[in-house]
């Protein structure tokens, strides 16, 4: 083999390499958002459920994010409170908007009993007592 064949060989396996370790590198980002995603999906059905005790279900629309910095992590989701189907914009911590103007937020903040029905952005269910 001569130098200049040496030399290629040599950088096209560098840029297979660098290629290898960008693609492995965002799908071990990609994953780790996912489930970070999945678990602040959680969270926010826990508060949705302190916040809101007559809610009975959740259905999150997508994975939820953060549209900026400073901006806190929030998801759509359809709510179902008393029966009606509500579309709320939910935070990890809190309702943040409610679309509509027939919904009511409810008085008693003490946790209800009732289950609350969740489905996740991936479509995996959910009861939470």
């Amino acid at each position: 083999m001569s130098k200049q064949t040496k030399r290629i060989a040599v950088g096209i396996t560098t840029v297979l390499v660098i290629l290898g370790l960008a693609i492995g590198g965002k799908m071990f980002m990609d994953k780790k958002a996912h489930n970070q995603n999945l678990e602040y999906q959680r969270q926010a059905a826990l508060a949705l459920k302190k916040e809101e005790p007559r809610a009975t279900k959740v259905v999150f629309k997508g994975e939820g994010s953060s549209d900026g910095i400073g901006l806190p992590w929030s998801i759509d989701a359809d709510v179902t409170v008393n029966g009606q189907v509500f579309v709320m914009g939910l935070e990890r911590n809190r309702i943040g908007i409610v679309f509509g103007d027939k919904y009511e937020p409810s008085k008693n903040t003490d946790v209800s009993d009732s289950p609350l029905e969740v489905i996740y952005g991936n479509g995996e269910r959910e009861i939470i007592k």
